[in-house]
């Protein structure tokens, strides 16, 4: 079964360029509250953390589409995750809704680590099991 996150997210004034746009700069912290809303389908991060994890991101990529006008008041965020052939990276696929209007896309990969180490380690089974 795939997990799908669905969140919407007011958008402030402060988040508006003077070109009437939502800044380039915040699209990653309105995707960001998608990939925390989606990883709390599987896990609390206090659940994490009791397992010496942690959930860090090594790779980000944007797409803006079309702008989002200074007169929107929200957008949504469907996030998904993503398939890997390499077992210790967890790619997270995300979309940036303004009503039915595609406006920006978002591909990270994430991994977990010890957090004692620091190191990258395999996700732990349960987690794999839901995920994927």
């Amino acid at each position: 079964m795939e997990i799908v996150s669905r969140i919407t997210c007011e958008l402030s004034s402060e988040d508006m360029d003077g070109n009437g746009h939502l800044n380039n700069a915040r699209y990653p912290i309105y995707f960001e509250k998608g990939r925390i809303d989606l990883l709390g389908e599987v896990s609390s991060i206090e659940s994490l953390r009791e397992r010496n994890l942690g959930f860090v991101s090594i790779n980000h990529s944007y797409n803006h589409l079309i702008p989002v006008p200074s007169s929107a008041i929200k957008v949504d965020i469907v996030s998904r995750f993503g398939s890997s052939s390499r077992p210790v990276r967890i790619p997270i696929e995300q979309e940036m809704f303004l009503g039915n209007s595609l406006v920006a896309t978002s591909g990270s990969v994430y991994c977990f680590v010890d957090l004692e180490s620091g190191m990258p380690v395999p996700p732990p089974e349960d987690l794999i099991a839901r995920i994927r």
